[in-house]
């Protein structure tokens, strides 16, 4: 038996279908990468070269649970996709202050000034680069050869 022959255009259809499919396919793969990724958000409330910290602020990140940090505090917030809405309530004077911030995406872990962000100075996020951590002191080893020979004074007994 002989197969059936197919007529050029419904192979041409079948190859569109199949284009489209996988166009489809790539599309979801990506919008799933963008809006699933993940990102950690340090929140730092300590001083900058441009600004100094503020005494007293509540902190909420896309809507979520407030923070409140005081100068030389520092807290984290996970946060998914490629934005995050800041919102700032300064204690001091009741000041509320609401940011958009788009976030990099090739970056895992952030850092928030929140001096920074309040002052309105550029870059008030930056990526968080952890500092390296200093190799361990060695010990000195030493042999009982290395003690001293000097002799010890005689014990006396102790005074009735």
């Amino acid at each position: 038996m002989r197969g059936v022959s197919i007529s050029p255009k419904v192979r041409r259809h079948r190859l569109l279908i199949r284009v489209a499919l996988l166009a489809v396919y790539v599309g979801l793969a990506t919008l799933a990468f963008v809006t699933g990724k993940g990102h950690t958000v340090l929140i730092d409330n300590k001083d900058t070269e441009q600004a100094e910290g503020i005494d007293g602020v509540l902190v909420a990140v896309n809507g979520g649970e407030q923070l409140e940090l005081y100068r030389g505090d520092r807290d984290k917030a996970t946060v998914q996709g490629r934005s995050m809405r800041v919102r700032l309530e300064v204690f001091a004077d009741g000041t509320i202050v609401e940011k958009r911030l788009r976030l990099p995406l090739g970056q895992d872990m952030l850092l928030l000034s929140l001096p920074s962000l309040l002052a309105g100075s550029e870059p008030a996020l930056v990526p968080f680069v952890p500092a390296a951590a200093s190799a361990p002191v060695e010990e000195e080893a030493f042999s009982s050869e290395d003690l001293s020979e000097e002799e010890l004074p005689p014990l006396e007994p102790p005074a009735p």
